[in-house]
């Protein structure tokens, strides 16, 4: 993999309507046309979030013209990350977990406009418009983007935070997580989302026998079976209702 997912906006191209067609003329807006717009003044733009969307944000600002100044809030210690090589190249031994790629250019990074504090925010007060930060200090923003994304959920079972019991939606659930498997162990993976079943192909072709659980048989069934036909034919699925 040579690099996190383009941050470049699609080509965008005029549309009109004439007589019930649809009609596209085949020669897409310029870059100019699509600036951030110059009637509204926003100086300071904070950004919750350190993910996929965030870093979009960011970089969308940054490219069309704004003026003023991006700050963006991750409360994880890694600049913000492509988190998809976290369920395929990381677990399949492809990529050390320092190797992940950032989401956001050199570029972008270096960028004087471009601020990106690693520190979780509390809350914001929409009238003062001044942001609480996890270490105390309060900064006022005159726009927020809240992208905070979602967080993963342990099940209320007994013996979910034992050890061995891992989440995988951070980039330190991959190192840890990573470091406790060997080759001649048993993995089991509870859900059959995505996420789930990329992570169960790249353990298992790691060598390391896999059970997929899953509550009910849902829209994965014929993905769950192809997978399974074709890179993890010792992966055993367990389904419980």
């Amino acid at each position: 993999m040579a690099g996190a997912p383009a941050l470049d906006g699609l080509s965008s191209f005029p549309i009109r309507t004439d007589d019930g067609a649809l009609l596209i003329k085949l020669e897409p807006y310029s870059p100019e046309s699509c600036l951030v717009r110059t009637d509204v003044q926003l100086l300071r733009v904070a950004i919750i979030g350190g993910g996929a969307a965030g870093a979009a944000a960011a970089a969308a600002l940054l490219q069309n013209g704004f003026n003023g100044t991006v700050t963006t809030f991750a409360a994880e210690s890694q600049a913000p990350y492509d988190q998809a090589c976290l369920s395929k190249f990381v677990p399949a031994g492809e990529m050390a977990p320092e190797e992940v790629p950032p989401l956001l250019p050199e570029h972008a990074i270096s960028d004087p406009r471009l601020r990106i504090e690693h520190v979780e925010v509390k809350q914001r007060d929409v009238v003062t418009k001044v942001a609480t930060l996890g270490d105390g200090r309060e900064e006022a923003f005159d726009s927020v983007l809240v992208a905070s994304g979602s967080i993963a959920q342990r099940p209320d079972i007994p013996g979910a935070n034992l050890d061995g019991v891992f989440t995988l939606w951070e980039f330190g659930d991959a190192a840890g997580s990573l470091q406790s498997l060997e080759p001649a162990d048993h993995a089991i993976m509870l859900g059959d989302s995505s996420i789930g079943l990329e992570t169960a192909a790249a353990v298992r072709n790691c060598g390391i026998e896999v059970t997929v659980a899953a509550p009910g048989e849902r829209y994965q069934t014929r993905l769950r079976r192809l997978i399974q036909h074709c890179t993890m034919k010792a992966t055993i699925f367990y389904v419980w209702q």
